[in-house]
């Protein structure tokens, strides 16, 4: 038996109405996404070894490992007394990770495309200078090594930091421990990103 059909076009009112119905929802599911991602790498970022280390200062042990146990970051790297290194690139990474917008997508079909600002490797070394050299990122150096632990030197008082100053020739054997960091915690983000803008 032929079944019965009908069929009605819809207006362009109509359509305009339902692409704003549908815009609307698809901001406020990015944005929660977006939100959510975020505060997952904030704390991911908050909780990393490295950031625990330099945060705790000049004093504190090498909890990360990255120099074999030999004092901290905080001294090995050459911060200032008082200096808050990770909170400038915890401000980069909140900041630079925001929704932008929609567009929509090609002519004749109903969808959109979620534009969302994710920090970048440029910014993220510019937040990050090495104190001894403006030049050089400390976050970079972190994943891909900072030379020197064979001259450096845990002394009270001494250096920058007040903890650690680099001496002429060789004290010890070993290498400094490439560790990843901010890279990886970007990498989280947009699996992160990906997995929430799908449920």
């Amino acid at each position: 038996m032929k079944k019965g059909r009908m069929s009605r076009a819809i207006s362009s009112k109509e359509t305009r109405k339902l692409e704003k119905r549908l815009k609307k929802e698809v901001l406020i599911k990015a944005n929660k996404a977006v939100e959510k991602a975020k505060l997952l790498m904030l704390a991911e970022f908050d909780n990393h070894p490295i950031t625990k280390e330099i945060k705790s200062g000049p004093r504190t042990n090498n909890s990360s490992g990255t120099l074999g146990g030999v004092g901290n970051l905080f001294s090995y790297i050459g911060f200032n007394q008082g200096q808050s290194p990770t909170r400038e690139v915890r401000k980069i990474l909140e900041s630079s990770t925001r929704l932008v917008g929609l567009r929509k997508t090609e002519k004749g079909e109903v969808g959109f495309q979620i534009m969302i600002d994710l920090p970048s490797k440029e910014e993220i070394a510019q937040a990050s200078p090495v104190p001894w050299a403006a030049a050089r990122s400390w976050v970079i150096g972190i994943e891909q090594g900072i030379s020197g632990l064979g001259q450096y030197l845990v002394k009270s008082g001494g250096g920058r930091s007040g903890n650690g100053i680099e001496v002429k020739g060789t004290i010890r054997q070993g290498k400094f421990k490439n560790t990843k960091y901010v890279s990886a915690i970007l990498n989280n983000l947009q699996a992160h990103l990906m997995n929430f803008l799908k449920s």
